[in-house]
């Protein structure tokens, strides 16, 4: 009866080993590609700034890096820059810059935070 358990136990095991790899990406905080880049979650996060950038942007958790989909001038435009900010070290306003990403006609340009 032992070997029984013991047997069931290791095929639940190897059975739920693709279910933990797969839920292993939503619960580390930080991840690195094969290239060693860090990815980092964003927040959202209110920038009120009366001499630089103002609005919501999704921003790392400790605030050097920040982006957002640049509004449109008119309606009914789409989309087409982000605005990212980097914050620079000591006192001051953050850089700011704006890259132009060429979003075909039928895809909507949007942060996956």
């Amino acid at each position: 009866m032992p070997t029984a358990t013991a047997r069931a136990t290791l095929y639940a095991a190897l059975l739920a080993t693709p279910v933990l790899v797969l839920a292993q990406g939503s619960i580390l905080p930080q991840q690195r590609d094969a290239a060693g880049n860090v990815m980092e979650p964003l927040g959202q996060v209110l920038i009120a700034s009366e001499t630089g950038p103002s609005g919501l942007y999704d921003c790392t958790r400790d605030g050097n890096w920040c982006v957002r989909v640049q509004p449109v001038a008119e309606e009914g435009d789409r989309p087409t820059v982000l605005e990212v900010l980097e914050k620079a070290p000591g006192p001051g306003k953050p850089h700011t810059y704006h890259v132009s990403i060429d979003v075909p006609q039928e895809s909507e340009l949007s942060l996956w935070p």
